[in-house]
């Protein structure tokens, strides 16, 4: 009866202990993909904090509605990244005629200045919104 005691019993450890590890990998798993869901999050919100641009002016240029917008914050964005909304209808991407500094680029660094060209019919005093990549947004009235 000694024997088979002992041998059940460090049968029964060695299952103990392989259970163990694998419940061990389990939570650091789930805590390591919970910490990184985390850290993106906070580096959303510092980059929306970073964040600020004004809109210059909204005036229609001929058949075509011309945005100056200046990015005064520390985040460097994308041009790609910036949504328009003009009078509440969203202008599609292929409408909009971008220039960074006057030269095409997808990148709108602090300090520079944007100009947006949209190919619309627009009129006095409708609302413009400017919506960042990271949803970031300032209203304007077009002149």
């Amino acid at each position: 009866m000694g024997l088979s005691v002992s041998a059940s019993f460090a049968i029964i450890t060695v299952a103990i202990f392989i259970g163990a590890a694998a419940l061990i990998e389990a939570m650091d798993y789930t805590l390591r993909t919970m910490e990184s869901g985390v850290d993106e999050k906070v580096n959303r919100v510092v980059d929306s904090a970073r964040t600020k641009f004004t809109i210059v002016n909204a005036t229609l240029n001929g058949t075509a509605l011309s945005l100056n917008l200046t990015n005064t914050g520390s985040t460097v964005l994308t041009v790609k990244g910036v949504s328009v909304l003009v009078n509440g209808t969203y202008v599609e991407q292929d409408r909009t005629n971008a220039s960074v500094e006057g030269k095409l680029s997808n990148i709108w660094s602090p300090n520079e200045k944007l100009k947006l060209e949209l190919n619309i019919t627009a009129a006095k005093d409708q609302r413009v919104k400017v919506v960042t990549g990271n949803l970031v947004s300032q209203y304007g009235v077009v002149a």
